[in-house]
């Protein structure tokens, strides 16, 4: 069953990958361009040999909203790993704030809030894979 003929796990994972894919682009396009509202201290990533947040928007993009929008197409499409996919691409997302949380602790609410997201993601993505037995 395709995640759009029905599958409520799979739908449930494509809207939520998708939904952090696009607040990982939006972020990531705000740190890069110095956004008003995205303004970080960049003493944050000073220890990184950075002195703007230009390449962690990049990274933000690439390397969440990227993962993230291919789980969302898989889970939508209903391909056979589609659960895998958003899995790993939740685990990615808690590894980045595993390693925001090292280099600065725990800075702004969205932090938890997208904890929560990538647990989510993980957590519905792991009960899809049992129900479909993949």
């Amino acid at each position: 069953m395709r995640g759009r003929d029905g599958d409520p796990w799979l739908l449930a994972l494509a809207g939520l990958d998708a939904l952090i894919a696009l607040l990982a682009v939006w972020g990531g396009l705000e740190l890069a361009v110095g956004a008003a509202a995205f303004q970080l201290p960049t003493e944050w990533i000073a220890p990184l040999g950075l002195r703007s947040w230009l390449l962690p928007g990049i990274a933000l993009i690439a390397l969440i909203g990227g993962p993230m929008a291919v789980a969302a197409v898989a889970s939508w499409q209903g391909i056979r790993h589609a659960a895998a996919t958003s899995i790993a691409a939740g685990v990615i997302l808690l590894g980045w704030l595993a390693l925001q949380f090292v280099l600065f602790g725990l800075q702004v609410p969205v932090q938890i809030i997208t904890a929560v997201l990538a647990l989510a993601v993980v957590s519905i993505g792991v009960v899809a894979a049992r129900t479909r037995h993949v």
